[in-house]
């Protein structure tokens, strides 16, 4: 990424931290869940925690969990549950959200931060959320199964001008 980071690395030997990149996809993830959760307020102050630095990209990043959040929030039923535990010999998992639709019927909902949906509708992952949780819970019954899904996005600044330039600042993009 760059000369020094280059020298520290390879040539002083220093030992890198975990993936601190402002878009690593467990730290985004686990914003999105607990913003979802809570509230985003408590999401951004986590994310921001789980760096020693916080640079430009992290600060767009929170702009992005704050956009995100407040639009995967707006497609949840009010009244479910969160992390709902399955746990069978066999499978260990969490359904992220579950709403109870009527007594003892319910809809599942998972939570992913991707652009590959299709991907995602091929998979088996919230059927096999249903099998066991209907096979730990006998007179309960799962309805309806969703993927909420908050897309990756690029935060892009007005095209550069003439002088190579971009036409706004940070604070004008971040602004707009």
């Amino acid at each position: 990424q760059c000369a020094y980071k280059y020298k520290l690395r390879y040539i002083d030997k220093i030992k890198m931290l975990d993936n601190y990149e402002p878009s690593n996809a467990l730290i985004i993830g686990t914003a999105l869940h607990t913003g979802i959760e809570k509230d985003i307020r408590t999401a951004i102050d986590w994310y921001y925690n789980q760096y020693p630095v916080i640079t430009d990209e992290h600060i767009n990043e929170a702009i992005k969990l704050e956009k995100v959040i407040a639009m995967m929030k707006e497609q949840l039923p009010s009244g479910g549950e969160f992390e709902v535990e399955i746990d069978d010999e066999n499978f260990k998992g969490f359904i992220d959200y579950l709403v109870e639709v009527e007594p003892n019927v319910y809809d599942l909902y998972d939570f992913k931060y991707s652009n590959n949906v299709d991907r995602y509708l091929e998979s088996d992952q919230l059927h096999v959320y249903k099998y066991y949780f209907e096979k730990n819970n006998p007179l309960k019954r799962i309805r309806n199964l969703y993927f909420i899904f908050a897309p990756k996005v690029q935060l892009k600044q007005k095209s550069k001008n003439k002088t190579n330039k971009f036409d706004e600042n940070i604070q004008e993009f971040r602004k707009r």
